[in-house]
C-alpha cells in the first residue's frame, strides 16, 4: 500500500515486525553470528520466538501482552508493558554495548536478541521498561575533557600569577 507519494514514494510493509513485542519462547545460539543465521531461517516466526546467546534469557511458554512507547529519544526509550506471564521484551533497535535497561526501576541485563537487536526480561504483570544509553567511552571522554579544562585553568592562572610576581 502506498502511504506517501511526493519527492519519494513510501510503501507500507504489513509484514514488518513491531518496534517492541514480547516473546515467550527463546532458542539458544553459541554466538551472535549463529543467532543471526537461526533467526534468518525462522524469519516468519520472529515475533513469537527469539534467538539469544545468554542462557539467562531462555524462556519456554506462552502468553499475551501489550507494549506501548511512553517516550523515544536517541539515548532513552521508555515502554509500558503488561504481560500475563514472564517473557522477553524485544526492542527492534540495534543492540550496542552501553545500553542499560531498568525494569520497574531495577537495573536489568540487556540481551542481544536474534544476533542484532536488544531485549530485556519482563515478569508477569505491569512493567515500566527504560533503556538508556550512557556508554563507558562517553564517561571516559567526559573525565578526560574535564581534567583538561582543570589543567588548562591551572596553567593559565598559574602563569598569570607568575607574571604578576615577576614584574
Amino acid at each position: 500500500k502506498l502511504v506517501y507519494d511526493g519527492e519519494v514514494r513510501i510503501f507500507e510493509n504489513p509484514a514488518a515486525l513491531k518496534r517492541a513485542f514480547v516473546v515467550y519462547e527463546t532458542e539458544r545460539a553459541g554466538s551472535y553470528i549463529e543467532a543471526q543465521e537461526i533467526a534468518a531461517q525462522n524469519a516468519l516466526s520472529l515475533e513469537h520466538k527469539a534467538v539469544v546467546e545468554d542462557p539467562a534469557a531462555l524462556f519456554a511458554g506462552k502468553g499475551s501482552y501489550t507494549a506501548s512507547f511512553k517516550g523515544y529519544e536517541p539515548n532513552r526509550v521508555e515502554l509500558a508493558v503488561e504481560s500475563d506471564s514472564a517473557g522477553l521484551l524485544v526492542l527492534t533497535d540495534v543492540y550496542y554495548q552501553g545500553w542499560r535497561a531498568f525494569v520497574n526501576g531495577e537495573e536489568a541485563k540487556v540481551f542481544r536478541v536474534n544476533g542484532l537487536v536488544r531485549g530485556v526480561a519482563v515478569g508477569k504483570g505491569k512493567s515500566t521498561v527504560v533503556f538508556s544509553y550512557f556508554p563507558l567511552s562517553f564517561k571516559v571522554g567526559l573525565l578526560i575533557s574535564l581534567s583538561s579544562v582543570v589543567i588548562c585553568l591551572f596553567l593559565f592562572f598559574g602563569f598569570k600569577e607568575k607574571q604578576r610576581h615577576g614584574r
